[in-house]
């Protein structure tokens, strides 16, 4: 049996001894998705084979607009500080290969559509307040980088409000690449606030006020008990825009239940088609950006 072990840790010694080292040829030219440079994005494998050396890590990817170039001394050097030897992973091609991000232009109708959206349902939620906003919208579309797994779109507050409504609000929208917020655009909201009612003049002692009178609900509505969305509910709806997921609110028209499509009024915009993706959410049906 010690003869066997010998005979198969001999094998094992010559096969890594015959193994050629890997060659790499280094791309003039690349364009990113993601937030990471990896050696596999830059170049690619001409002979040998070794996935570790593919998935090392370069640098942090360059923001939209921007290049960064990648000479082939820093791939060897941050190769060598992997604990890779340069004499098994030898790299060939272009003496540097510039590195930009692929991106994406976003309308700005679509963006002011987005953040007004989200200005109405924020006052409605925060101050009871359903009133008219005016939100402002970059002078050319927006250019954003896309991720290598995936790209949201949210908007925020800018400043958070305090107890009273708001004649103007800062908003920022905010693009998330792979789960890392990698850009920003800050929008101005202005709010028409309902003036002030006149107080109400004392009436005569001797004035009679009529009591109040309320409607009674309507009897018989009955609601479909494998619907796991309501007519009159607020849904979170989701919007598929190329490579990026923009997240809204609005309110259902009909019941519906898992995968059913209904009726979905959003802030800014007409009824639209949506499918139940779950309790409370729905997916916008045939929408190529938000509105």
């Amino acid at each position: 049996m010690r003869s066997s072990l010998l005979v198969s840790f001999t094998l094992l010694a010559a096969s890594a001894l015959q193994a050629g080292p890997v060659f790499l040829e280094l791309r003039p030219a690349v364009e990113l998705r993601g937030n990471v440079v990896r050696v596999g994005d830059v170049a690619e494998v001409v002979s040998g084979s070794d996935p570790a050396v593919l998935a090392v890590e370069l640098a942090q990817a360059p923001h939209p607009g921007r290049a960064l170039r990648l000479t082939r001394a820093r791939v060897r050097g941050t190769l060598a500080s992997k604990g890779f030897d340069p004499n098994r992973v030898r790299l060939r091609g272009a003496r540097s290969a510039v590195v930009t991000a692929e991106i994406t232009r976003l309308d700005p109708l679509a963006l002011r559509s987005l953040a007004t959206r989200f200005l109405t349902d924020e006052l409605a939620r925060r101050y009871e307040l359903a009133v008219p906003v005016r939100v402002s919208a970059p002078d050319e579309p927006w250019v954003v980088p896309i991720g290598r797994e995936r790209s949201e779109l949210h908007v925020r507050w800018r400043v958070a409000p305090g107890a009273e409504a708001p004649r103007e609000a800062l908003l920022e929208v905010v693009v998330t690449l792979d789960g890392v917020e990698r850009a920003a655009q800050t929008l101005l909201g202005r709010v028409q606030l309902p003036e002030p009612e006149p107080t109400p003049e004392p009436q005569p002692a001797s004035a009679q006020v009529a009591p109040a009178v309320t409607a009674a609900p309507a009897r018989g509505t009955r609601r479909d008990p494998a619907a796991v969305v309501h007519q009159g509910q607020r849904v979170r709806t989701k919007v598929q825009v190329g490579a990026l997921t923009v997240f809204g609110e609005g309110v259902a028209t009909t019941d519906g239940a898992l995968d059913g499509v209904i009726g979905v009024q959003v802030a800014t915009g007409p009824v639209r088609e949506a499918r139940v993706t779950g309790p409370g959410s729905v997916e916008i049906l045939g929408a190529g950006a938000p509105q």
